[in-house]
């Protein structure tokens, strides 16, 4: 268990310092992370799985996400 946890640390380490080395990353991080309860798990998990962040606008990122309500 001490393993997986040391390397989740590393692993977790790494991609802070990957999002750190990009302007456009931490830029979207900052962003992310101002919203009450989202923190930087969840930032980088979205700032990977969703490149469309920064360049879509609100509904089309909703959808995506599955946050928005259909009407």
């Amino acid at each position: 268990m001490k393993t997986i946890t040391v390397e989740l640390v590393k692993f977790e380490a790494a991609i802070a310092a990957m999002i750190q080395a990009t302007p456009r990353f931490t830029e979207l991080a900052e962003i992310i992370e101002s919203v009450p309860g989202i923190g930087r798990t969840t930032s980088a998990a979205l700032i990977a799985a969703m490149p469309e962040l920064g360049q879509a606008n609100n509904k089309i990122v909703c959808g995506l996400v599955g946050c928005r309500p259909l009407r």
